[in-house]
């Protein structure tokens, strides 16, 4: 559910995967406001009922510290993705952020929801239907391949975001970059019962659009060191990808 973690002096309690629904919001309220933390960061699927702004300001309710976030695609079920995104306010929701929460002169938080891509594996044969395409409105009623273009879309647009804020913070002399986002964007990460995902579930566990574009990023700028956070596959994963980039993937129930 949640590790504790300190971004240059900070300590921020990182959650994923919640699947928060009215029965439970009263448990996750109180488990929030006990925490001694400098904040939070929701790292997606927070709920299934495409409402998530409402539970988030709930759990806002009381607190003295920030919430940061993004979402995942349980988010949107129900709905439209950009609908869900437009009510969310602007201020925490790091998808909609144009600049860097600078935690310290040399470290910032930057994030977006990011979305599996399709692009390991094999999306075309893979078995496994996921309920994405019959529970949010941008994929129903789509062909397999009016899919396909729609998640590379969506990949796209949150590796966009993320250039824009990592050059943000190259020019801001940030030496350390925490990367919050939904879906891991690294195969390596992408665990199913111990194993790497295999070509049926990769597509739906990766953003390898994401993982490229980090991997050049940090290559090229190795004075950089990049974190990033992530969850949507429900297994634990830390990677080392370079020696200066590296993913942790929570799963629920995780406490550290």
């Amino acid at each position: 559910m949640f590790i504790e973690c300190t971004l240059s002096g900070n300590r921020i309690f990182c959650l994923s995967d919640l699947h928060i629904n009215a029965e439970r919001l009263d448990f996750f309220k109180g488990l929030l406001k006990n925490l001694e933390a400098d904040a939070i960061l929701l790292l997606g699927d927070i709920s299934d009922q495409g409402e998530t702004h409402l539970v988030i300001d709930e759990l806002q309710k009381g607190l003295k510290i920030p919430i940061y976030y993004v979402m995942g695609n349980h988010d949107f079920y129900g709905q439209w993705i950009d609908l869900v995104r437009n009510k969310a306010k602007s201020e925490n929701y790091l998808t909609k952020r144009s600049e860097p929460i600078y935690l310290s002169s040399s470290t910032c938080l930057i994030g977006h929801d990011g979305w599996a891509d399709g692009r390991e594996g094999d999306f075309f044969t893979s078995k496994i239907i996921v309920r994405d395409s019959f529970e949010i409105m941008d994929f129903k009623g789509r062909s397999i391949a009016e899919r396909f273009e729609k998640i590379n879309e969506l990949a796209d647009e949150s590796v966009e975001h993320m250039q824009e804020q990592l050059q943000h913070a190259k020019q801001a002399g940030v030496e350390t970059v925490f990367i919050a986002t939904h879906v891991p964007p690294f195969i390596e990460a992408c665990l199913w019962e111990g194993e790497i995902a295999d070509k049926n579930w990769a597509p739906h566990f990766a953003s390898k659009a994401m993982g490229d574009m980090l991997r050049a990023f940090f290559l090229e700028n190795r004075h950089m060191k990049g974190e990033v956070l992530a969850g949507h596959t429900h297994t634990r994963a830390h990677v080392q990808i370079l020696p200066n980039l590296e993913i942790f993937v929570l799963q629920p129930g995780d406490q550290t």
